[in-house]
Formats: structure tokens, sequence, C-alpha cells
């Protein structure tokens, strides 16, 4: 066999391997990722910002145009003002998790649907749906919110 034909073995190797290792969340993992996705809801609901900005890690993005405008949040800081501003606006989302796969051991990726609705800055009433995405971590026994990212539905 020639080196670069080893080589091409063991990256063909590899590819096949790791698919099989994604496949594999726990269900421990799994029941505590479905546990976060619902108490972001549970505390959307009872307009907790500070709780609800503790569910995402200290350095997590938000890119977010579920209000009329594209979002871009970073920190937990930030995104606590953000969400604080969605609450003080009336705003209430509903949500669906679809799926969560694994993205190595200590990290997953969620998807789900969303629908919005609320009052802009200028007063006016909206209504979006769409879909998200998270990237959650593990942190120590716990997972946290990295990145959420949302994207609308196009308008027919």
């Amino acid at each position: 066999m020639k080196p670069w034909s080893a080589t091409i073995a063991a990256i063909v190797a590899t590819g096949m391997a790791l698919p099989a290792f994604a496949q594999g969340l726990d269900s421990h993992s799994r029941n505590q990722i479905e546990n976060l996705m619902a108490a972001y809801i549970g505390l959307l609901d009872k307009k907790d910002a500070a709780s609800l900005a503790k569910l995402y890690t200290e350095d997590a993005v938000v890119i977010s145009p579920t209000s009329p405008t594209m979002v871009v949040k970073n920190g937990q800081h930030e995104i606590q003002t953000y969400l604080q501003y969605m609450m003080d606006h009336d705003y209430h989302t509903n949500a669906r998790t679809t799926s969560i796969a694994p993205l190595g051991s200590d990290a997953v990726i969620v998807v789900g649907e969303y629908h919005t609705i609320g009052i802009n800055a200028a007063g006016s009433a909206f209504d979006v749906a769409g879909h998200y995405t998270t990237i959650n971590i593990r942190n120590g026994d716990e997972w946290k919110i990295r990145l959420l990212a949302a994207v609308p539905t196009p308008r027919q």
C-alpha cells in the first residue's frame, strides 16, 4: 500500500467512526437538555430575565430577528438586557424542540420551531414564526446555551 493510500484509508475510517460516536447521546443528558429548553420557555412566561440569562454561558451569543430588527447580543449581561426589553414590550413566545444531536461529548445542537408575538418599539403589534438553533455545552453536570440563532420563516 502506498503511503498516501494509507492516509486516505485512515481518514475514511475516522470519518465513518465519528458519526457512530455522534449518535450516542445518553438519556440523562437528553433529559437535561429538554428540561433546559422547557425552563427557557417557563422563565419567558414568568418574565424572569435575570434567571433566563443564567441559562446561557458567560460568553454566549444570541442572533435573533425575532423582533422586527436583527439583534446580536454577546454575554449574559447584554442577553439579560435584551430579554428584559422583550418582556417589557409584551413579547410572548412558544417553542417546540424538534431535534437534539450531539456535537461531541460536551456539546449538542438543538433545533426547533418558535412563534413570537409582541409590540415593537413603535407600538405596533408583530407576529413572527420560524426556526431556532442552539448550541448547548456541558458545564460541569449541567447544560448551558452557548449560541441561539433564530430565523423567521419568510412571509408569503
